[in-house]
């Protein structure tokens, strides 16, 4: 795994997160959509959405390069619901995002969450797969 460490997100970060995610939906989950599918997924990402969703209760962590800061993930989530992941195309099957998982999980657990909770399309094959390994959560 690379060298990194879990921070996070603010405000600040939506410019990097916006297009991390915008990357991995059209390199990653265009395995699993249409194009249709992915414009539609990848439009509804306003910069008026992402500030919404950074004004809510959702917890941004952000997966950080130590070397020089790049964001190579982030998951979101509030008390026991995990809102989304994305880890950079370029660095998947690293553990990245098992380490997102793990961030995410003790945030839940310190918000009294017993369980974490997902909605994930039956569609979206790359996401069921990984979810699914005995090491994403």
């Amino acid at each position: 795994m690379e060298s990194i460490h879990f921070r996070n997100g603010t405000k600040k970060d939506i410019g990097v997160l916006a297009e991390l995610f915008r990357e991995t939906v059209c390199r990653i989950n265009s395995r699993d959509y249409s194009p249709e599918q992915i414009a539609a997924w990848t439009g509804g990402a306003t910069p008026k959405r992402w500030d919404g969703l950074f004004s809510g209760a959702l917890r941004f962590i952000l997966a950080e390069r130590d070397t020089d800061g790049a964001i190579l993930g982030f998951t979101a989530v509030d008390r026991g619901y995990l809102h989304s992941l994305f880890v950079h195309a370029e660095y998947q099957s690293r553990g990245i995002g098992s380490g997102l998982l793990e961030q995410a999980e003790a945030y839940a657990h310190m918000q009294g969450a017993v369980r974490i909770t997902s909605e994930v399309s039956l569609q979206n094959l790359s996401e069921i797969t990984y979810l699914k390994k005995p090491s994403a959560i």
